[in-house]
């Protein structure tokens, strides 16, 4: 832990650097509307290369003057019912005021969502603003990602980013405990109307972790700077018992910021599949089952943040998330085992499985940033802690029976198991930014990671002849898995006039913990890496840039990837984790053009990774029992190549439409675990989503997703597709809104899925309840500005691109 404690130590004793101070200047001017008289109430922002710098409302007379430091700027004006405005390279010097006169605002036609935001800075992400998606009403983040391009949810919850579950899930531009031991849970329960905007950065530079070989993808939460005191209330009811209630309360103040909100969740959602299972050993055999149940979900969440600024220099924050979900399963199987030819039956099975789960997460952060004399001079550095204690109880009841379901003379099955876990996680981060003149720059930091899994698990059986439950050792499991990482980057740029290169180089040292204390066996591993990042940018001319990039990263295994402890769940496959799985590592280059203009925006571009030690599943049929043994391993390497094309295009006056396409090539070689092994297929992913207002202050969406199959090496996933609809209406001067939507509207979002192996193989159609009605109603109350920004703080400037 000293290793922990000494970067934390070394933020701390920064906050000791004294302050210089900057000499002021300001910007002013007049907005006016498209009648040419003022207009209050228009949101003003100032921006440098590396981000938001200050901004404010316009008065009743449409005027601002903003103080800000000594620098180039760009100013936004933005206002609902008009189109946005922008001014680039407006310079201001030190004790002067730039007046830039009357801005005038030209009427926009249709108000309606951008999802797509144009990328201002930086260059290396896209940037997704969900405050409008109608399906986010009253809805969670999972339902916000359904709509947005190069990210696909899985029936499970499970998030793929191009195709790739290997991405990572930050919270504010970090890895957040709150994410840490069950994301898919996590991101059901966030709130959508809690986010301010997904960055997904698909080839992150050395200054970024290296975990996560598909990439980043960032959700930045709503910390809303605009002064006064604000807030909203909402409440929704779905088909199927499903309700809600969030709220949220702002207050800030000319060095203040605070931010609290608080939702609750409850929902229920049927579950079924139907599958056909054959075995070739020990004898020809055929399954036929079917599963159904329904899950019972409850959730309590909450966040505040507050943010101080004792100068202009400097900025202090901290923040605090906690989570109370709990959850009852229940799950009916029944089963049916014949040999195939003659045909002749032989046992029926049904099986009841009941699972309660209670988990309470909470997640602390505070830190810094300090600028100096030169804006683009600042050091940062910040320190959370998170953890997640989890409880569950399951039941599995098992009764065999004849052809006619009469008794057959073979006892119940009945046993029952006992989870605890907990979940830790501590990091802290310095970073160091310094400018060489106006054209270069170094960026340094050091940041430490440490993370705790626990988990327990007991299992008991019951006695047939007494009845009694007894312990079972032999599958009763308790591992602990920690790990270390420690960091340091360095990334280089230089700006030439319409190019720019950026070189970066970032070491890691990781010490890795596996303990299974059941068995007394503990292993340990550490090892150094290196992961170089490049990239090559030119804009020749305004609204145009092509970007060229290179990194190197790394996806570690899970603790679930790890452990040992069998799941008995499926009567015919049990899985397990393999103590000895290795890293995976990823080559990715990408070559991106984005183009931009008032009414039009696409990006486009090539994309290649090579994976080598691919973490993937393997099943083996075990040829005396029948049941086939499901595990990790580390498969030899796999590629992937792909086109892709994301875009916002404005049809008509009152039609957005806004796609996202994905072709790709993806080829898997698993040859080291058995011989031939390997996959490869062309694939292809499309969402769409057509905006259109009908009439004031009224928006219909409706939103499409195509998904062709996928591989892997003992399975294939065949098309998935659904289609969402949407309609707002606002009233009462736009602070009462009422949403309708309806997910899945044919009920089609299913998964079929085939999988197979030596002397074995298995179909199986799983479909989760998806088709509902959702009614959500929302009032605004307090100082609310039309058209203003929620500016997140502290921002994620991590790898901003600025000419």
């Amino acid at each position: 832990m000293k290793l922990l404690l000494r970067p934390l130590l070394f933020c701390i004793s920064l906050l000791c650097v004294p302050a210089f101070v900057q000499a002021q200047g300001f910007v002013s001017g007049t907005v006016l509307g498209g009648n040419g008289q003022p207009l209050p109430a228009a949101n003003v922002k100032l921006e440098n290369g590396k981000g938001f710098v200050q901004g404010m409302s316009t008065n009743e007379k449409g005027h601002f003057k903003i103080p800000v430091p000594e620098d180039c700027y760009t100013l936004q004006l933005t206002h609902v019912g008009y189109s946005p405005l922008r001014k680039d390279s407006l310079c201001v010097e030190k004790n002067a005021t730039l007046s830039l006169g009357t801005l005038k605002l030209e009427s926009d036609q249709l108000n309606t969502v951008n999802i797509l935001a144009p990328k201002e800075t930086p260059d290396d992400r896209y940037i997704f603003n969900p405050k409008d998606v109608l399906s986010g009403d009253g809805g969670s983040a999972l339902d916000v990602f359904r709509n947005i391009p190069l990210v696909n949810v899985e029936v499970n919850g499970k998030i793929k980013l191009r195709g790739s579950r290997s991405a990572q899930i930050w919270i504010d531009g970090r890895q957040s405990g709150l994410t840490g031991s069950s994301r898919e849970a996590f991101l059901a329960n966030l709130p959508a109307a809690s986010i301010e905007r997904i960055e997904i950065i698909t080839n992150p530079g050395a200054k970024f972790d290296a975990d996560g070989s598909a990439g980043i993808i960032n959700i930045v939460l709503k910390k809303d700077a605009r002064k006064g005191l604000r807030g909203n209330l909402g409440i929704n009811a779905g088909s199927g018992d499903k309700y809600g209630a969030f709220g949220r309360l702002d207050y800030v103040t000319d060095k203040l910021i605070f931010n609290v909100d608080y939702s609750y969740r409850y929902t229920e959602y049927d579950r079924r599949y139907v599958s056909g299972r054959t075995n070739q050993l020990p004898v020809p055999l055929r399954y036929a089952r079917s599963n159904s149940g329904t899950d019972y979900m409850g959730t309590h969440f909450t966040r505040g943040s507050i943010a101080w600024r004792p100068k202009s220099s400097v900025r202090l924050f901290a923040e605090g998330s906690f989570q109370y979900a709990y959850e009852t399963q229940w799950r009916f199987l029944t089963q049916q085992q014949r040999v195939i030819d003659p045909d002749i039956f032989v046992e029926n099975q049904r099986r009841i499985t009941v699972e309660g789960t209670n988990n309470i997460t909470g997640e602390v952060a505070a830190g810094f940033e300090k600028h100096f004399k030169n804006k683009k001079h600042k050091i940062s550095a910040e320190a959370s802690f998170a953890q997640r204690p989890d409880s569950a109880y399951r039941e599995f009841n098992s009764v065999f029976a004849g052809e006619d379901w009469g008794g057959i003379g073979i006892p119940r099955q009945y046993y029952n198991t006992y989870e605890n876990k907990r979940f830790r996680m501590v990091t802290g981060r310095v970073d160091y930014q310094l400018p060489f003149g106006k054209k270069m720059e170094l960026e340094t930091g050091i940041k430490v990671v440490y993370r705790n899994n626990n988990t327990d698990i007991q299992r008991f059986d019951e006695d047939p002849a007494s009845g009694e439950m007894l312990f079972n050792n032999l599958v009763s499991n308790h591992f602990i898995y920690s790990e270390q990482v420690y960091a340091a980057y360095a990334e280089w740029s230089h700006t030439i006039k319409k190019w720019k290169y950026k070189i970066g180089l970032r070491p890691e040292y990781s010490y890795i913990s596996i303990n299974q204390l059941t068995i007394n066996q503990l292993n340990r591993k550490s090892y150094w890496n290196v992961y170089p990042s490049a990239a090559l940018i030119f804009k020749p001319k305004n609204g145009h840039t092509v970007r060229l990039s290179y990194s190197r990263r790394v996806n570690r295994p899970s603790a679930g990837n790890l452990n040992p402890f069998p799941d008995y769940s499926d009567p015919l496959s049990i899985r397990y984790g393999n103590p000895n799985l290795n890293p995976e590592y990823t080559h990715s280059a990408e070559l991106l053009y984005d183009f931009e203009t008032k009414k039009h925006y696409f990006t486009t571009g090539f994309y290649y990774k090579h994976t080598s030690n691919v973490i993937g599943r393997f099943a083996v049929l075990d040829s005396l029992t029948g049941i086939t043994n499901v595990t990790y391993q580390n498969i030899a390497q796999s590629h992937n190549a792909g086109f892709e094309f994301t875009s916002r295009f404005r049809i008509l006056k009152r039609w957005n439409l806004q796609a996202g396409l994905n072709v790709y090539y993806f080829a898997i070689d698993a040859s080291n675990l058995q011989a031939d092994l390997g996959q490869n297929n062309i694939g292809a992913q499309f969402k769409m989503l057509n905006s259109v207002k009908l009439w004031k202050n009224m928006i219909i969406q409706f939103g499409s997703t195509v998904l062709s199959p996928q591989v892997a090496p003992q399975r294939r996933t065949y098309w998935r597709y659904y289609f969402d609809l949407g309609i707002r209406k606002e009233f009462l001067k736009n602070r009462l809104a009422v949403t309708l939507n309806i997910s899945d509207i044919f009920n089609t979002d299913r998964t079929i899925t085939y999988t197979y192996g030596p002397n074995f193989s298995e179909d199986r159609n799983r479909k989760k309840e998806s088709r509902i009605a959702m009614l959500t109603v929302s009032w605004r109350f307090g100082k609310q500005e039309s058209g203003s920004e929620n500016l997140p703080l502290p921002a994620l400037d991590n790898g901003n691109d600025d000419d």
